[in-house]
Order: structure tokens, then sequence, then C-alpha cells
């Protein structure tokens, strides 16, 4: 009885999880371009995955909270040294101190980075890493 109701609860919960993800390229945020990486709050998030679809990123991640409304923004920079393009998430917990593990799926319209003659490299920077972006 026990193993029926979790099951059923599981199923409501990822059905209820999965109508709320981001399905249509026309509500892609925009990014900030030129933006100073240390103006920004980057409170932790587990990043599940991230990859370019045509002129769009889009970034699955989990973070801890529940109580607080939490607010991501992409920021970019131009990399000067190897001319490339380094993307980063800023995330604002708010001081969040509840427990909740919450999911996001985010996208973001970053067709001003690729245009046919920009051959720079796209980098998105997660915790000491950077990730390539093929496109």
């Amino acid at each position: 009885m026990f193993i029926t109701r979790f099951i059923i609860l599981f199923v409501f919960i990822s059905t209820f999880i999965a109508c709320n993800r981001i399905s249509n390229n026309n509500n892609c945020d925009s990014i900030l371009i030129e933006s100073d990486f240390n103006n920004f709050a980057f409170d932790p998030y587990g990043l599940d995955s991230v990859n370019i679809e045509g002129l769009f990123l889009k970034i699955n991640l989990s973070y801890g909270g529940g109580c607080e409304p939490h607010y991501f923004e992409l920021l970019s920079k131009h990399n000067i040294s190897n001319d490339s393009i380094i993307l980063k998430l800023s995330h604002e917990a708010n001081n969040d101190g509840c427990f909740a593990l919450l999911f996001g799926e985010f996208c973001y319209n970053i067709s001003s980075l690729i245009i046919p003659q920009n051959s720079k490299q796209i980098f998105y920077e997660y915790e000491d890493s950077l990730i390539n972006l093929n496109y």
C-alpha cells in the first residue's frame, strides 16, 4: 500500500515539474552582454546540463531553497586572452534557508553572440571549470 502511494505521488510530482518546464523558445530570456561578474551574486546550484540549441542556450539545474524567491541571470564577457566569450549564470538565493530540492530549466537567446562571421569560442563557466559549448 505504501509503495503504491509513493508511486502515485512520484508520478504526480514528476508530471507537475515537467509541465512547468520551459518548452517554447519564445519564452527565452535575454543575456546581459559584457557584464562585470564581480557585481552579481553566485549562490550555489547544481548544473545538470548546459547546451546550445540553435540560437538558444538551455540550462538545466537544481538548487536548494523553497522559502524565498530565487533569481537567475545569464551574464557574458569577452575574454581577450583567447578571443572567446564566457557565459556565467548569476544566482541570487535571497538567503533562503530552506532545504527543498528545486529544479529549473532556463532558456536564453544568445543570437547576438552567434553570428555567421563570429568564429569565437563560447564557454560556460561553472564553479572552477570552463565548459566548451560547440555550436
